[in-house]
């Protein structure tokens, strides 16, 4: 590129987050073993999945959400 170029595309960063979630819902040990295998498989780290939460005015459901964000 010629030196003075107007154009400084190649030095811009765009930072654009992005948002994936993952729903587990389910009888509260299907979800926990689900968690635990996505970690043995190195698919997610137990870390970044909530607690099971009991889902109101179910039969015995559970809900535990991997929420991740990536720069694009």
């Amino acid at each position: 590129m010629a030196k003075g170029s107007s154009d400084r595309s190649d030095r811009e960063v765009q930072h654009e987050k992005q948002r994936l979630q993952i729903h587990l819902i389910g009888h509260k040990e299907f979800v926990q073993d689900t968690i635990n295998q996505f970690h043995a498989h190195r698919i997610a780290d137990r870390i970044h999945w909530s607690q099971p939460m009991k889902i109101v005015h179910s039969d015995g459901q559970y809900i535990s959400i991997l929420s991740r964000e990536r720069l694009r």
